[in-house]
This record gives C-alpha cells, structure tokens and sequence, in this order.
C-alpha cells in the first residue's frame, strides 16, 4: 500500500453490473496508482477490463465504491484525465493540427496559443511536418499519433489507453508502444492501460494488475523492474512474462478458454520488433 502522501488515484470498493438482475462485471475493485507510475491492466476477454478504465476516466458511474485522484471523486469526465481508444476517432474532414487543437478551441484559448501548443505537440509526436494534412492520408500509425497528441493537449494528469495499438502492424505497434511511455515519462503523466498482450504491458508498464472473470475482479499483481529500454530479448524480460503468463492462466483456471501463451514470433518481422522496441 502506497503512502497517502504518493497516492494519485485510488480506485475503492468498485462495483458495476450493467443490467438489474444481471451477474456483476465488476466487484470488490481496488486500485492504488502512484503519480507517474505506468500500470497494465491484464486478462482474459470479459474480465471488466475496459469497464474499469471506463469507471476510471469518469465515462462510467460504478453502482458501488468510488475513485478519486489526488483525494477529489471522479464524477464525470475532465481534462485532468484523457482516454485514448482503439480506433483514434478522429474527424475525417479535419487536417490533423485541427483535431489536436479541437479540445482546445472548446477550452477557449485563442488562435495564437492553439497553434503554439498544437505546434508543440505535433513535434512532440514526431509528426511536426504533417500538420496541414488531411488525416486520411496518415498512416494508422500517424493517425494513432495525431489522437495522442489530442489526448495530450489540455495537459491532462492522467493517459488511458484502452488497447490503443491493437489494429496496427507490428512495425508501428512496437515502435508506439516505446514512444508513448517515453513520452509520458518525459511529462510526468500517469499511465494506465488495458491490453491483451502481455509484451505490451511489460514494455510500458512498472506494473501489471491481472483480472479475471466471473466477476470482474483483481486477483494479482507482478511487478516490471526492468531497465527503460525493455529489450524484449533480454532474460529478465522472458522471466517477467514467464511470470505474468502464470498469473494469467491461473487467473483462468474455471475458464473455457486456452492457456495464455507468449505471442508468435514467427515471419520475416519476428527479429525486427525487438529492436524497434
């Protein structure tokens, strides 16, 4: 248990069903989450993953138990705490300095800091020459980009990410899941997110958080003491998702589903994500 001192958000007692009369998809939910730590959310499918995070980002009102950052409840969405999803929604007929700044022009800055902070941004996202861009000429992976850097613009405390790289290729998906966390340790941000894929969250998280189903639930923890590159061919990266692989598949034991197992590595690319992570 954190010291209250380092605590930023705490996740009490959380309980949800979606439906009166319905099994819960979450019950008993606790989470404590220190200002600046990275932590995965793991399990199988319909563990209560993404309704978690959904209660987190204040998208979601629990039936039981509360969340707060920095000792205030979370009600409702704010600009302290941004989602990212897994499609980057953004809007089509827009260029791509448009969608970063739309949060913005809500805000009510004017023009000039819109486009000094959507400047910043777009260079911070590796992205400083696209700017005038429609977005449907980007890459998914610039796309995804451009919705990070719109996530980022009002300057939030907290990210969530809700399997956001779950569509790209192996290239961009490695190469993002790098970025996005040196990106969040560079400011400070707090990071949680919710994946499948238990590389991803050993890549960027401190630590991973294992659910299971029946109902959503957490069971264990495993923490990811490993050095900031995270070189997926490193022996402690293997005994780490050797770990987290056990959690998983004992977290599944009354399930129908198959044993987690680690992620192919077969094809012309296997190599190449280790070193682009």
């Amino acid at each position: 248990m954190l010291p209250d001192a380092h605590i930023h958000l705490l996740a009490s007692g959380l309980g949800h069903r979606f439906h009166r009369g319905r099994a819960k998809a979450l019950d008993g939910v606790c989470l404590t989450v220190a200002k600046g730590e990275m932590v995965a959310v793991v399990g199988r499918s319909g563990c209560g993953k993404s309704t978690l995070l959904h209660i987190l980002a204040g998208l979601l009102r629990p039936d039981e138990g509360r969340v707060c950052i920095d000792g205030a409840e979370i009600v409702g969405p704010s600009a302290r705490y941004n989602m990212m999803f897994q499609a980057p929604s953004l809007f089509p007929w827009m260029s791509a300095a448009e969608n970063v700044g739309l949060g913005l022009r809500y805000a009510g800055l004017d023009r000039s800091a819109i486009r000094e902070r959507v400047g910043e941004l777009l260079a911070l996202v590796g992205l400083a020459e696209h700017g005038a861009d429609n977005v449907q000429q980007l890459s998914g992976g610039q796309q995804q980009r451009i919705a990070l850097a719109r996530s980022l613009a009002t300057r939030p405390e907290l990210l969530l990410l809700d399997e956001p790289f779950s569509a790209l290729d192996p290239f961009n998906r490695a190469a993002l899941q790098t970025e996005v966390r040196q990106i969040a340790r560079s400011l400070g941000l707090t990071l949680i997110i919710v994946t499948h894929d238990v590389d991803e969250a050993i890549v960027m998280a401190d630590r991973a958080i294992v659910m299971a189903a029946g109902p959503g639930r957490i069971v264990a923890e495993v923490g990811i003491a490993l050095p900031p590159d995270r070189d997926r061919h490193h022996p402690d990266f293997g005994r780490v998702r050797d770990d987290l692989l056990g959690r998983l598949n004992e977290a599944g034991v009354s399930s129908t589903e198959p044993p987690f197992s680690p992620p192919a590595r077969s094809g012309w690319w296997a190599g190449m994500i280790g070193r682009t992570a």
